[in-house]
């Protein structure tokens, strides 16, 4: 017999925005439990000063290097800062493509 559960994990950094005792995030994400009618959401954080276990937190660094020289050309015909925003972001993710560090 199989059974068939909606878990979602999610790990944050415990920084300001996504503190865990942050009552504010546990209701949003008592939200999506809901709404997204989930059997399990866990959330866990990196113990105080061991970000450096953090994926991000390694790769960012490596991430940065690889933009040296980088120049995004920002469009002034955009009316909205956002669409300069995503289109930036797709830029980045087309020079990012395929790049790794440490396995990740």
């Amino acid at each position: 017999m199989l059974f068939h559960k909606s878990v979602v994990t999610i790990i944050s950094d415990n920084g300001p925005d996504w503190s865990t005792d942050c009552t504010a995030n546990i209701y949003n994400l008592g939200r999506v439990w809901e709404e997204q009618r989930l059997d399990a959401l866990i959330w866990v954080s990196y113990a105080p000063g061991h970000s450096r276990f953090n994926p991000i937190e390694r790769m960012f660094s490596r991430l940065t290097d690889l933009l040296q020289g980088v120049l995004i050309d920002l469009d002034t015909s955009f009316k909205d800062t956002s669409q300069q925003l995503d289109m930036t972001l797709i830029d980045l993710c087309k020079y990012w493509n395929n790049k790794s560090y440490c396995n990740y």
